[in-house]
């Protein structure tokens, strides 16, 4: 078992980035469902480092793994228009309408007035 102690005031972000980097996506989504189960750790779930991660994610050329990031910080943060709205754009760019378009209007129930939806 991996001891968490070493993630004192770390971002989980940060965390599951290296992960990520290191093992690939599905490593990455283990080690988020493992952080957020173990009260234990002391890492900060930021919604501005999950957005960040995911949009450096896009910029990478990982698309999949940023699908899966934004899910995190929707996840994070359910009453968050903007990770909805994140999360709407990615799907944009894999090309799966129905969900971008579920996202984005999410995201204007959250914030009516958000321009980017």
């Amino acid at each position: 078992m991996i001891s968490l102690k070493r993630y004192i005031n770390e971002s989980a972000a940060y965390v599951i980035e290296k992960e990520i980097n290191n093992s690939g996506i599905d490593a990455g989504i283990a080690k988020f469902q493992q952080l957020r189960s173990d009260d234990q750790n002391r890492l900060y779930f930021s919604e501005s480092d999950f957005n960040s991660l995911g949009y450096n994610l896009i910029t990478r050329g990982k698309i999949d793994a940023a699908v899966e990031v934004f899910k995190m910080n929707v996840e994070l943060n359910p009453k968050s228009a903007n990770a909805y709205d994140s999360l709407g754009e990615v799907y944009m760019k894999t090309g799966d309408k129905k969900n971008a378009i579920k996202n984005y209007r999410k995201s204007l129930e959250l914030n009516p007035n958000n321009n980017h939806a």
